[in-house]
């Protein structure tokens, strides 16, 4: 028996099965996988990239979130990429303002398989977000305005492209607490998977998809009583989301291209502890292929 209409077989139930949600990913960056699953890894070119992004976390918080992105997708081998991203982000709320450096995110994927034609693949992906951005940023501040989680995570993952379908799942292992002064935060684990189509017309890629993002573990936060510090579950932390979006990306010529990027939650997070909760995405990105 052949082992290709096998995997194929497989890459359809993984595109299909999550057919209530993708988008915007108010996750703690495991899905920057399901991003760059969908770049054309047909392409060995390499890319530098700088987003911008405006989000919302909605009512009650009312923060607004602005951050650059520079990005870097490197090929070390022909069927290998690094993914690099270093986040700047801007925070205002009701009760002040923060700014800084984020959290690095670093992400090695290799591709292990790929068949009819070379339209077909299977990747699989390995990396960390590091604890660069400061969790502590603005004293004072709840742990939602900070730049930084303040904790090193691994994440995990494997993506299948088949034809101008894209599909995969990710773990996200949360690292240490962190050491805000005011909560010293540990998260839960992340559970993600997620599916989209491609639609082409002229220069111009559509692909709207579903994303489902599913903490595993409740958070735990400081809770001061007297004299005796105890950390206590954050009720509803370990929450589901269904997020939906489109990507739309242009090719302005054989090495540029522009990006525009709207998500919405179809399931939004109750809790905001960790600042990650999104009602609302944009992102507008400018990539450089070479």
């Amino acid at each position: 028996m052949s082992v290709r209409p096998v995997l194929s077989g497989i890459c359809i139930l993984l595109c299909l099965a999550p057919a209530e949600a993708q988008g915007q990913c108010s996750d703690a960056g495991a899905c920057t996988i399901s991003r760059h699953a969908e770049a054309d890894e047909t392409s060995h070119s390499q890319t530098l990239a700088v987003r911008y992004s405006y989000g919302s976390s909605g009512s009650p918080d009312q923060l607004k979130y602005h951050s650059v992105h520079a990005e870097a997708t490197l090929r070390p081998f022909s069927e290998s990429r690094l993914i690099l991203i270093l986040p700047f982000s801007r925070l205002t709320g009701p009760l002040g303002t923060s700014s800084g450096l984020g959290d690095i995110i670093a992400i090695w994927e290799q591709e292990i398989l790929r068949w009819g034609d070379r339209e077909n693949s299977l990747q699989v992906q390995a990396g960390m977000r590091l604890a660069t951005g400061n969790a502590n940023a603005k004293p004072g501040l709840p742990m939602t305005y900070q730049p930084g989680l303040g904790s090193n995570d691994v994440i995990l993952g494997a993506s299948c492209r088949l034809s101008h379908w894209t599909a995969g799942a990710a773990y996200q292992l949360a690292g240490a607490r962190n050491d805000n002064s005011l909560i010293r935060l540990k998260r839960g684990d992340h559970v993600i998977a997620w599916a989209s189509h491609e639609f082409s017309w002229h220069k111009t890629a559509f692909s709207p998809g579903v994303t489902i993002i599913k903490q595993v573990q409740k958070s735990s936060a400081l809770q001061t009583a007297g004299s005796t510090d105890a950390f206590t579950p954050v009720p509803g932390s370990a929450q589901l989301q269904v997020n939906l979006a489109v990507r739309v990306l242009h090719e302005v010529s054989s090495s540029l291209g522009t990006e525009l990027f709207a998500a919405i939650p179809l399931r939004p997070r109750d809790v905001n502890v960790d600042g990650l909760k999104r009602s609302v995405v944009l992102t507008l990105a400018i990539l450089v292929t070479f």
